[in-house]
């Protein structure tokens, strides 16, 4: 039995999963339903089972989603991280030196808000994230050479991770600057969350 039918009652094509129509709710048992015909409706978009594929937005505005989401998640991983191991740091019994867990806390509130409001089309937000990218990989680059230099490479691993973590949030600063995918989808972010607080 085909998966993607027609439902009696509404006319749109839908995934039959059971004998609820996931368009309109109405019951369709399937010797009822129709064969689909894969047309979109009459607004011109996709069709109804594919509503979660269906897009407002442009190719570029796509691979600015795309882009802005994986920065999003590239400079909250180093600041996760940290406070993970504050955590486990601050559990252990044997510590003899005092670990800054609120500070990595609230530098962790500080991203998640950054990044949740350029989600949201906050254009200045962009330039907020743009700076803290740019300070955060300075920062995590002078520990690690300053480490090196020192000669005091007690954990290769710490080193190692800020270096690296230094490096890529400064590729994520240089996106944020220079990109112009990211731009417009943030724009168009912005216009989307207007109208979805004029509309309510």
């Amino acid at each position: 039995m085909k998966q993607i039918q027609k439902c009696p009652h509404c006319g749109k094509d839908a995934i039959f999963i059971r004998d609820l129509c996931p368009n309109c709710g109405y019951d369709s048992p399937s010797d009822e339903r129709g064969e689909p015909d894969y047309k979109a409706d009459e607004r011109g978009r996709l069709p109804s089972y594919m509503s979660l594929l269906e897009e407002t937005m442009s190719v570029p505005q796509q691979h600015g989603r795309i882009l802005l989401g994986m920065i999003c998640g590239l400079l909250l991983l180093p600041v996760v991280a940290l406070n993970v191991v504050n955590v486990y740091l601050q559990l252990d019994p044997d510590r003899t030196l005092p670990i800054p867990i609120w500070r990595s806390l609230l530098l962790l509130l500080l991203c998640s808000w950054l990044v949740y409001r350029v989600w949201h089309g906050r254009r200045w937000s962009q330039l907020l994230l743009t700076v803290w990218a740019v300070f955060s990989g300075l920062a995590q680059l002078v520990y690690a050479l300053r480490y090196y230099m020192e000669g005091e490479i007690d954990n290769p691993a710490a080193l190692f991770v800020a270096l690296v973590f230094g490096l890529v949030n400064l590729w994520c600063a240089w996106q944020l600057w220079r990109s112009r995918i990211i731009p417009d989808f943030v724009n168009r972010q912005q216009r989307f969350y207007q109208e979805t607080v004029r509309n309510a």
